[in-house]
């Protein structure tokens, strides 16, 4: 049986040519989560959820509790005394925290003063950017150590992989970044999973620090990551940016002050606190 002509240039087209504006191959988030269940292979989702399972096997090569101490105590402890010997030294290549940008100090504040807080960051690293300089939270110590410089281009890489949404009143300037070398050591394949975990609990004490301050945040993990990673130093794998806060552009040099004008028109999720200032007015948008 002859396939009709329409038909076949119609597939041919299809199979051909690059699928830029073809539904049936370039489907967009809600054509793929609607269409999902006719699919036998399912997607990239369904397919890290399922690999990452733990099951009674796979449980017993994860490190023990023994083994979790030592490890997360090394780093813990070669991170602090590298801070330690560098403070001694009054070396440049650290920032104390009171030099930190205002906004910036009251997000982290937080997460240099808690110890359950501290230790997200052996999977989840925060960068953030002051002056010309890229600089990493060291934890259990109050300040950052200088992760690189910042350059101009470095900031139009990293900017260019926002929405415009995200950046008209708003500036890109704390960085959660998985560590998922790091992180591999205690929890295989569901590092990824740790990380997000301890990305989750950083975001949430930056928002109630935020709303407590009165300081307007926007976050986001919606972005091209390439060229996030690229801005940061990021290979992707090894270190790869999970999600960004930001901050309205005045508040760069400005100590927190209450203003409820600035805010994102859209992409992120925002802070602003209500009248009674008892709660977000929006809640996170992915």
């Amino acid at each position: 049986m002859r396939r009709p002509e329409d038909q076949l240039r119609r597939m041919l087209e299809q199979t051909l040519v690059p699928p830029t504006a073809v539904d049936e191959l370039d489907p967009d988030t809600i054509d793929a989560a609607t269409s999902r269940w006719g699919f036998s292979k399912g997607n990239l989702a369904e397919t890290y959820t399922v690999n990452s399972v733990l099951t009674p096997a796979k449980a017993q090569r994860i490190a023990d509790e023994n083994e979790i101490q030592t490890i997360t105590d090394f780093y813990f402890t070669t991170a602090m005394s590298g801070y330690d010997r560098l403070a001694e030294q009054e070396s440049r290549w650290l920032l104390p925290a009171a030099d930190f940008p205002p906004a910036v100090r009251v997000l982290l504040q937080p997460v240099m003063d808690n110890p359950a807080l501290t230790a997200s960051l052996f999977a989840t690293e925060v960068l953030f950017v002051s002056g010309q300089s890229l600089w990493r939270l060291v934890p259990n110590r109050p300040g950052a150590m200088l992760e690189g410089e910042f350059t101009h281009d470095d900031a139009r890489a990293l900017r260019s992989g926002l929405f415009q949404s995200d950046t008209e009143s708003f500036t890109p300037a704390i960085f959660l970044v998985n560590h998922l070398g790091r992180s591999s050591y205690l929890t295989g394949d569901r590092s990824f999973r740790n990380s997000a975990l301890g990305c989750g609990i950083i975001l949430g004490a930056a928002w109630e620090h935020a709303r407590a301050s009165q300081l307007p945040m926007a976050t986001t993990n919606t972005f091209i990551d390439s060229a996030v990673n690229r801005g940061l130093r990021c290979d992707g794998v090894e270190r790869s940016t999970m999600a960004v806060i930001l901050l309205p552009s005045e508040h760069d040099n400005a100590d927190p002050q209450p203003n409820e004008s600035a805010r994102p028109q859209g992409g992120s999720s925002t802070i602003n606190s209500d009248e009674d200032g008892t709660r977000p007015q929006e809640g996170w948008r992915p």
